[in-house]
């Protein structure tokens, strides 16, 4: 879905540079919403998957069950994956 609404903006604004017209900027102005609304859906779906999958990650197996709902929140936003075992 990113590359998709990459290559929409680039279109969007090559029409944009090539025929300015008030129906042109109309345009461009609504793949310009829609890009962000899929960049705050695309967020919210990164963030519910790590939610999900935290329990998985050595760091929050043994304590999850224990976790508040707040420290799994912060441990969902701040998960990534780690180049090493040890995070």
């Amino acid at each position: 879905m990113p590359w998709a609404t990459l290559v929409l903006i680039s279109l969007a604004m090559a029409v944009l540079v090539v025929r300015a017209a008030r129906a042109t900027v109309r345009f461009v102005q609504i793949i310009a919403v829609l890009s962000i609304v899929t960049a705050l859906l695309g967020s919210w779906k990164h963030y519910d998957e790590n939610y999900n999958t935290a329990p998985l990650d050595a760091r929050y197996t043994d304590r999850w069950d224990t976790m508040s709902f707040g420290e799994r929140l912060w441990a969902a936003a701040v998960l990534a994956p780690s180049a090493s075992p040890s995070g």
